[in-house]
């Protein structure tokens, strides 16, 4: 499964650090973490809550993946990184089918 860059946004600003921030829609069956520390955003399934995998890694650009947005309508991802980048990324390309066809 390619991850497939749908936009990137630039502008710098003072990186700040965190170690994670997470996404998670009312009635979601899944979780999306960002983990700064590591350079990449997790899936996590809720029910159990569980590690399902990495969705973006930095093979995918991404260095220090600060905040996350989810637009369900047109089913975006965008991460917010800490050096001031914005990558949005379609969630067809980054979720599993089982976790796609709950979304």
């Amino acid at each position: 499964m390619a991850n497939k860059l749908h936009h990137k946004y630039a502008r710098t600003h003072e990186a700040c650090g965190c170690a994670c921030r997470l996404h998670c829609d009312e009635g979601s069956s899944y979780l999306l973490v960002a983990d700064s520390d590591n350079d990449r955003v997790k899936l996590l399934g809720c029910s159990p809550l569980e590690y399902i995998g990495d969705v973006l890694r930095p093979a995918d650009g991404l260095r220090g993946p600060y905040r996350l947005s989810v637009d369900e309508h047109q089913k975006l991802l965008a991460v917010g990184c800490v050096d001031g980048r914005v990558f949005v990324f379609e969630l067809r390309h980054l979720l599993p089918d089982s976790v796609a066809a709950d979304s």
